[in-house]
């Protein structure tokens, strides 16, 4: 059985400057462990092992979050050993993007592969 995670995130602007800013670290914890990063999703990955291994994670990204945060996140995924795929999402800035964007995660469930069972984990915080 494979164990995947799907979360999307948006981007955040500095209003003065119109410019990409960081999520914040948090410091999230389970089971007596802890675990510091900007995205949850990375979070769950590593407080749910050893009892639940992620497999991988599927990640919706609008075109402006991709640019502001996917080296951040491949990097921080690579050093916990979690495979990404990253699909690109529009802005949601209409109701049109908002549906295309659902419209994108029904197609990646309805792309993976009958033959496995899956747990499938849900990122649904907003930043």
């Amino acid at each position: 059985m494979k164990n995947i995670i799907l979360a999307s995130y948006g981007v955040r602007l500095d209003r003065s400057t119109n410019q990409v800013v960081s999520f914040p670290k948090n410091n999230y914890g389970f089971n007596g462990h802890t675990y510091e990063t900007n995205f949850f999703f990375l979070a769950l990955c590593k407080l749910l092992e050893p009892t639940v291994k992620i497999d991988e994670v599927h990640l919706f990204l609008s075109k402006e979050s991709k640019k502001g945060y996917e080296s951040v996140i491949m990097r921080e995924a690579s050093e916990i050993g979690v495979g990404i795929k990253i699909t690109e999402i529009s802005s949601a800035t209409t109701t049109q993007e908002v549906w295309a964007g659902f419209d994108s995660i029904t197609e990646t469930f309805q792309a993976l592969e009958s033959s496995e069972e899956y747990n499938v984990y849900l990122d649904i915080t907003n930043g």
